[in-house]
Parts: C-alpha cells; structure tokens; sequence
C-alpha cells in the first residue's frame, strides 16, 4: 500500500481532531490557519511532493532565523502603531527574551537538519521517492501542538477564558490574543521550526532504515549521537525538580522518554555495526535508562516518602544483563 494513501486518511483524522479539540482565541483565525495548512499538506502529498525544505543550507538557515525574528520585532510596531503605544500587547522589554528564545529554537531545528543532509543520498532519498511525501502529515500534527501551546498561554492570563462573551474576550488575552499580528507570526515560527526539526529525524530514521533494508547501513557519526543526547536531554530537563508543580511538563518526561529509548535502540540497530556505533548504544541507551529511573523515583516521590533500595531492583537487573550480554557481544 502506498503509504501516501495511509497520510492523506491521517490528515483528514487530524483535521477532525483540531475541530473537536479545545481551541485558541479567536477560533475563525485558529480555523483558518489550519484548514489552508490541511489543505496545502493534502495537495502535496497526493503529487508526491515533500514539504521538507530541500534548499540550499544559507536559505535554511535565513528563513528560519527571518521567521524567529520577525515576531518580537513586529510585536513592538504593532504595539505602538496599531494599539496606540499599548504595552499590553507587546512591550518592548520583551524583545531580547522572546528573540533569543526564537533564534535558538531556529538554530536547534537547522542543527537537526544539517545532521540528516550529512549523510550522502539523503537530500535525492527525500526529493526522488514520491513515497516520501507521506511525511507531509507531520504539518498539521505539529499545528495540534503549536495551538495547544497558544491555549495555554492564554488559559494563563486568563484561566476563565472559555466562560467570558466574546466582547470580553480578547480584552482578557490582550497580547496572547491571534487576532494580533506577531502572534501569528509567532505561530508560524513554532510550526516551522518543530516540523524542520520533527521531519528531520524521521526522514534520517527512514533513511538509515532504507539502507540497512537495501545491505548498506550508514555509518554512525557524532553528529546523529549528538542529536540523540540533545532529544534525551530535552525529556530529562523535563523531568527535573522543577516539574513537580507542572504535570504536563513531568508527564512529558515520563512517557516520553521510555519511548525515546525505545527508539533509540531500534535506530541504531540500523547502522552499521562497529565500535562506535556499539559504545553509543552502551551509552545513550544503558546510561539513558539508569538516569530515567533514577528521575522518575526521585522526582516522583512524595517529600516525605524515603528512597528504598528495592526501587531499583530492575534497573540494576537490567544493568547486569546488558553488561554481561554487551561483553560477550563486544568479546
């Protein structure tokens, strides 16, 4: 089956599930915004075109670091001009946060894509198989995303949202508001930067799954292990003491990462079986393991529960076996 068929039935499902969901204010924008996406990720797909920017590394990297720019900047014309000088919209001491935050998370998605076009025949293994074009339903999935995150900013200076008229209600998310201009802006700057980076790695992962398939797997590089540490990283930060008075931000970390060492594993067994490949198995996925545990009893523990040794009674079995098993293997 071709699996263009199988993205085009999930594109409808996730257009369904951004009309069912809870949306961000106001909902005709929110509405808009994802019909042209669903519509534009369906066209494509259907001629086999892939979305991922296949472009030369400089024009990556310019629109990504244009679009991470563009919202802080114009968050302060807006303000000024267009509401009268009202800092609620935007005030200009947000500026230096709001563009590093942006430029950073533009810089780590041209990272990530800079690793998957390191190895030769990536960019023709994207851009040559129609089939590819499956990967167009990663847009609409990460609007899911992007919106929920626009809710919550707005649930937060406004946690009776749902409740007020709507003559009220975009006084109450004044400057979280879509109705301004740099909030979309600022949207479509989550949108890029998470579909770059999210399509990076599952074009890689495809691609090194298509050359072990073919009898020629890729060779690991630091670049692919760093950026296995860097999504590892991310997941552990969130499951740090500080999420303890944010479940969603803990429960990130706690289904996340058994999922992200699962597949881990299961991409480096594709590569091509040497030494380096095997330590960065030890390490990403024995180390990674030890330290998930060790995070979620600790960070998951009430403040008056006590630490026992039998909590870890797996991990070090676990440990055991995949020591004893590793240096058999690596003997």
């Amino acid at each position: 089956m071709d699996p263009r068929l199988i993205s085009v039935l999930a594109l409808a499902g996730v257009a369904v599930f951004q009309d069912c969901a809870p949306s961000a204010y106001p909902k005709r924008i929110q509405r808009i915004l994802k019909n042209v996406i669903v519509l534009f990720s369906v066209v494509f797909t259907v001629y086999g075109i892939a979305l991922y920017p296949a472009w030369h590394p400089w024009v990556v990297a310019m629109a990504l670091g244009v679009l991470g720019s563009l919202s802080p900047l114009v968050g302060v014309l807006e303000a000024k001009y267009r509401y009268k000088k009202d800092q609620a919209v935007f005030a200009a001491d947000r500026v230096p946060g709001h563009l590093l935050t942006n430029l950073l998370g533009a810089l780590a998605a041209f990272l990530y894509w800079c690793v998957a076009r390191s190895y030769d025949g990536f960019e023709q293994f994207v851009t040559t198989d129609p089939r590819n074009a499956a990967f167009n339903v990663m847009l609409p999935f990460v609007c899911i995303v992007v919106f929920a995150f626009v809710r919550s900013q707005q649930l937060d200076v406004c946690p009776d949202l749902d409740n007020l008229p709507e003559s009220e209600r975009e006084t109450a998310i004044r400057g979280f508001s879509l109705a301004h201009l740099h909030q979309v802006l600022n949207v479509v700057h989550l949108i890029a930067v998470t579909f770059v980076a999210s399509t990076s790695f599952l074009y890689l992962v495809a691609f090194g799954m298509r050359a072990a398939k073919d009898g020629h797997p890729l060779a690991m590089s630091l670049q692919v292990a760093f950026a296995m540490v860097v999504t590892l990283g991310f997941l552990y930060a969130c499951g740090g003491p500080w999420s303890r008075g944010n479940r969603a931000v803990y429960l990130t970390f706690l289904t996340g990462t058994p999922a992200a060492l699962g597949g881990a594993a299961m991409w480096l067994s594709w590569f091509k079986n040497d030494s380096f490949r095997n330590y960065v198995a030890i390490l990403v996925v024995g180390i990674g393991y030890l330290l998930y545990c060790v995070e979620a009893v600790m960070v998951g523990r009430d403040a008056e529960d006590k630490v026992h040794l039998h909590y870890f009674a797996a991990t070090g079995l676990a440990l055991v076996l995949a020591s004893l098993l590793g240096v058999m293997y690596l003997g």
